[in-house]
C-alpha cells in the first residue's frame, strides 16, 4: 500500500528535481511526553481490544522496528525507481527517516528553507501531506511557490500562491503586513 500510494503521488505529480520522503522523527521533550502518555493509553486500549497484527498509531512512534522498517522500505523503492526507470535516474531522492529529529513537515520545509538559494527562483515545491499544519507552514514560509496536496485524490491543491494573490488583490497597500498578521493570528 505504501508503494502504491508512492506511485499514485508520482503519476500525479511529475517530480523534475527531487523527491524528498520525511518520516515523523523524534520530537521536542514536551511533545514526547504528552505522545507517551496518549500513546499508552491506546496501547492499553489495543490490548484489551482483539485487535492482534493490525496497525495502530503505536507502532508509528520514532524508534520502534516498524518505523525502521518503513524506512527500509523507501531506500529499497527510491532505488528500485533510479535503477528500473528512465524518468527518475536524474531525479535527487532524499529520505529523512524516524532516527531524523523533527516532525516530516517540518524536516521538508527546512529543507526548502536550507536549499531553496541554490535552486531557480522559479521552482515550485508540492508537499503531499494529510497534516493541518502544513498549510499553516506554508503560509509560514511566505513563498509564493508552496502547493499543499492533502489527498492524492483529491483535484484541490492549497496554493500560497493563490492565497498570496488574493491577498494582493483585496488589500493591495496592506498585502505583506496582512500575510504576516493572518499566520501569526492562526
Amino acid at each position: 500500500m505504501l508503494f502504491a500510494n508512492l506511485n499514485n503521488a508520482l503519476k500525479r505529480i511529475k517530480p523534475t528535481k527531487t523527491i524528498l520522503l520525511a518520516l515523523d522523527g523524534p520530537g521536542s521533550s514536551a511533545k514526547l511526553y504528552t505522545q507517551r502518555s496518549r500513546r499508552l493509553k491506546k496501547a492499553k486500549k489495543a490490548d484489551t481490544d482483539d485487535n492482534k497484527g493490525e496497525l495502530n498509531s503505536c507502532m508509528f512512534t520514532p524508534g520502534t522496528e516498524f518505523m525502521e522498517r518503513i524506512k527500509t522500505s523507501l531506500l529499497y523503492y527510491c532505488c528500485q525507481k533510479i535503477q528500473n526507470q528512465k524518468q527518475y535516474e536524474n531525479l535527487q531522492f532524499i529520505i529523512s527517516g524516524a532516527d531524523s529529529y523533527g516532525e516530516g513537515e517540518l524536516k521538508i520545509l527546512s529543507w526548502i528553507f536550507e536549499y531553496h538559494h541554490f535552486h531557480n527562483r522559479d521552482d515550485r515545491y508540492i508537499i503531499v501531506g494529510m497534516d493541518g499544519d502544513l498549510i499553516l507552514l506554508a503560509l509560514g514560509a511566505l513563498r509564493k511557490n508552496i502547493f499543499i496536496l492533502h489527498d492524492i485524490k483529491d483535484k484541490a491543491m492549497f496554493s500560497t500562491e493563490e492565497f498570496f494573490s488574493l491577498l494582493e488583490k483585496d488589500y493591495p497597500k496592506q498585502s505583506k503586513r496582512i500575510t504576516v498578521d493572518f499566520i501569526f493570528v492562526c
